[in-house]
This record gives structure tokens, C-alpha cells and sequence, in this order.
């Protein structure tokens, strides 16, 4: 019917990072009411593309610094969906050996890394999604191929967060909802069902567990 068609967002050509067969392109857009923000990744390549104000939208590359390979073996991008977090995204890179893990308050201008001590706890597993308690971004919670892991000081220490799941779980997504009460971590996994569990802020990391 009348103004159901598709518009292009954005003048000009994304990266040739996604000009290429068989590419995923990782999505996500802010929840933000006074600018349109879109985030864009290749999921085997470690750039960040970012699309900002109303179409035709201005394309930037807001690659985090810290990447120098341009092919990963992983990589996730995600944007926080509550409102106060309206230009915080999160991004996780692995390339088979190492991971790296960042976020940024200003839709990617700069890049916090909360990588830690995360590559010793998990050598060569694969980083899959990286979400925050959006209240308090020092409590993260970052979803693996071996489990789930938790840090409470933005990323400076992270410890193991899988009480109650299978061990050979490979936790694919996770969602903070911060509105419950207590809030609650769910999330869901590559064979092995979804669960759910009660984050309090005061808790011990291993206290109860996942259900």
C-alpha cells in the first residue's frame, strides 16, 4: 500500500567490509529520541560503522583503536536498549587466540576496553555478547562458548558467573532487565535451553545461580 517501500538510509557506500559473498552484517540500532544512531559490523571483520542523523545518514568508522587485524574469528556489536543508556554499545572481537572487549558511552567516538583478565580465564574461547546493568555500567556480564562470566569493577577483573548451567553450555545472547525486581540475567544457549537468574548488586558471584 501507499509508503510501504524500503528507503536507502545513508548516500554513499558502506565499507568494503560488507561488500562481499556469504558476509553477515551485525545490526543494531540506539534506543535514542534525539538522533538516530545505527551500528554496523561485519561479523568476521574487526571495523565498527556507524550511521548518525536523519537520512541521508552520515557514515563513520568507529573502529575501536586498540583492533590492527582486519579478519576475526568472532566478533559481536550491540547497542544498550534502555534509555539511559542512549549512546552506550558494546562490542567483543576474538581472532581464535584472544579477545577483546570494549564499550562506549558516545555511540563509539571513543572506546573504553574491558578486556581484564578475560583471556586468561577462557584461552581461545569465543566472546559472543557483551551487556551491562545499564544503572551501573561496572557490572558486566559477558556470554562465551564456555559459559557465562561476570565483572563488577567495568571489566578490570571478570569471574566465573555459571552456577546452575550445564557445563558444556555455549551461551549464545544475554538480556539485562532491569526493570524486574530483583533484576534478573537471562539468557539463551546453543543446545541447552534458556535460564534465567537474579542479579542483586550486593551478591557473591557463585551465591544461588542460574534456574
Amino acid at each position: 500500500g501507499p509508503g510501504c517501500s524500503w528507503t536507502k538510509q545513508h548516500n554513499g557506500n558502506l565499507s568494503a567490509d560488507f561488500d562481499r559473498n556469504g558476509v553477515d552484517v551485525a545490526l543494531s540500532v540506539a534506543n535514542n529520541q534525539s538522533l538516530n544512531i545505527i551500528y554496523v559490523a561485519a561479523t568476521d571483520r574487526s571495523a565498527v560503522t556507524v550511521l548518525t542523523g536523519n537520512p541521508p545518514m552520515t557514515i563513520s568508522n568507529r573502529t575501536p583503536p586498540a583492533i590492527t587485524t582486519a579478519s576475526s574469528k568472532a566478533t559481536s556489536l550491540a547497542a544498550d536498549r534502555h534509555a539511559l543508556q542512549s549512546e552506550t554499545v558494546y562490542y567483543t572481537w576474538c581472532d581464535g587466540t584472544n579477545a577483546y572487549l570494549a564499550l562506549s558511552t558516545n555511540a563509539g567516538s571513543t572506546w573504553q576496553s574491558v578486556t581484564g583478565n578475560i583471556n586468561s580465564l577462557l584461552p581461545g574461547a569465543t566472546p559472543n555478547e557483551l551487556v551491562a546493568d545499564p544503572r551501573n555500567l561496572d557490572h558486566l556480564f559477558l556470554a562465551t562458548d564456555t559459559g557465562v562470566y561476570r565483572s563488577i569493577n567495568r571489566g578490570a577483573t571478570w569471574l566465573n558467573y555459571s552456577a546452575g548451567l550445564p557445563v558444556a553450555a555455549a551461551i549464545t545472547q544475554l538480556e539485562f532487565d532491569s526493570e524486574s525486581s530483583p533484576p534478573r540475567l537471562l539468557l539463551g544457549s546453543y543446545g541447552f535451553g534458556f535460564y534465567t537468574r537474579n542479579v542483586e548488586s550486593s551478591d557473591t558471584l557463585f551465591f544461588n545461580g542460574f534456574e
